[in-house]
């Protein structure tokens, strides 16, 4: 009998000695002590029309003291970062932060962080008319318990004194198209919204490409050179001379700058002239392949569509329209004539025998992470009528960092 007892209670040490391991591999259960704070390297201040990097400390104190196994080493960390404008979040910053540390009482930590402030933001901040940008961080330990959550607050001011820099150039018709077809002798003009820094002498030359060289190389005619000093301020609109609309066909308006240098390329705008008396062709409707309605898009995403016979070119075009203010409940419309309150963001054009395209850098910068749009296709014959388009679909946006 006692030799029974006594193993009963060696199995029993053995099993508790178990329990006890069990708990000892338990997650560490951390709270944070106070609110996580944080610190900007200089100042909270960012200039507008430029990419700002900024080195941020974040703060805290982690307690641990409710651990079951002292000394023990455990993370507080966050996976990712949001930029915040007017409540709405406009970008993420995927890269995660961590300070390592080990089960104690209380145990102070700082995170630090280098983050790049993209000309997307700003664009937001200018849209939304707004000089308040935050940047909001979650912090957690790797027992998924409490969190802390920490913001730093970026101030926008004008980027003053130094020399002339173009961040943006916003190139379109005057009626605010990316592409145009008109009539023969018939008005046309277009425009440049031009955002900048600093103060200088803008120097830009408008260029023409007419019927006689578009369907080959194109030969650009200097339309007029535009001079102007820019001080004060952030943006300045700049008009084309008239442009020409004497012959039928296709033309290339291109904006060429001569000072000051600029980093991007693409400037230029299409549009065609057709009789005035000319009947209107059947236009076709052109079946939209991918992304599929209701899609989430980003940088890398591939749109295609089906080709259209006899067509020189293909625009791509995207447009905005807040939800709220849909007309219809489905996710394809019919026409823009039926939804006058869509707005033209950006747009690509094609040669006709390309169907598939990833968007440009230059057209991303148009777009809003978590904005709903809706794309469509359009296709243009060699005298610019327009020979076919699609139904709108809608995308979101959400960019890859």
């Amino acid at each position: 009998m006692k030799i029974l007892k006594k193993f009963m209670l060696f199995k029993l040490s053995k099993l508790s000695l178990v329990l006890i391991l069990g708990l000892s591999s338990q997650g560490v259960f951390a709270s944070f002590a106070g609110s996580i704070s944080n610190s900007v390297q200089g100042s909270g201040l960012i200039k507008d029309q430029q990419v700002n990097t900024l080195r941020i400390t974040w703060s805290g104190n982690s307690d641990s003291s409710a651990s079951n196994s002292f000394g023990q080493p455990y993370q507080v960390f966050s996976n990712n970062g949001s930029f915040v404008v007017n409540q709405t979040t406009v970008a993420n910053s995927n890269r995660r932060v961590s300070a390592r540390l080990v089960v104690g009482t209380v145990n102070p930590f700082n995170i630090f962080e280098t983050v790049r402030v993209p000309r997307s933001v700003l664009a937001a901040a200018e849209r939304a008319d707004t000089k308040i940008i935050r940047y909001v961080r979650t912090f957690t330990d790797e027992s998924g318990g409490p969190v802390g959550t920490s913001v730093v607050t970026l101030q926008v001011t004008p980027s003053s004194g130094g020399n002339l820099s173009i961040s943006q150039i916003d190139l379109r018709f005057q009626n605010g198209d990316i592409t145009m077809v008109t009539g023969t002798e018939q008005t046309l003009n277009a425009t440049a919204v031009i955002s900048y820094g600093g103060s200088g002498l803008l120097d830009l030359i408008w260029e023409v490409a007419t019927p006689s060289s578009t369907s080959g190389t194109p030969i650009f005619i200097r339309l007029k050179t535009a001079r102007q000093f820019l001080g004060a301020g952030r943006r300045s609109v700049i008009e084309s001379p008239r442009l020409p609309t004497n012959l039928t066909g296709s033309y290339i308006l291109r904006l060429r700058a001569n000072a000051p240098t600029v980093d991007f390329s693409g400037l230029v705008l299409h549009y065609s002239v057709i009789r005035s008396s000319a009947p209107a062709a059947e236009v076709k409707t052109i079946r939209l392949v991918n992304p599929l309605p209701n899609s989430t898009i980003d940088k890398t995403t591939q749109f295609s569509w089906k080709s259209v016979s006899g067509a020189i070119s293909y625009q791509l075009e995207i447009y905005e329209m807040p939800v709220a203010d849909l007309p219809y409940a489905g996710l394809v419309s019919t026409d823009v004539e039926e939804n006058q309150d869509k707005v033209l963001t950006t747009g690509i054009l094609l040669p006709s025998d390309r169907q598939t395209t990833a968007l440009t850098p230059m057209t991303l910068q148009y777009l809003t992470s978590g904005n709903a749009y809706y794309w469509r296709t359009l296709a243009v014959d060699s005298d610019g009528n327009l020979l076919g388009k699609s139904n709108y679909q809608k995308i979101y946006f959400t960019p890859q960092e």
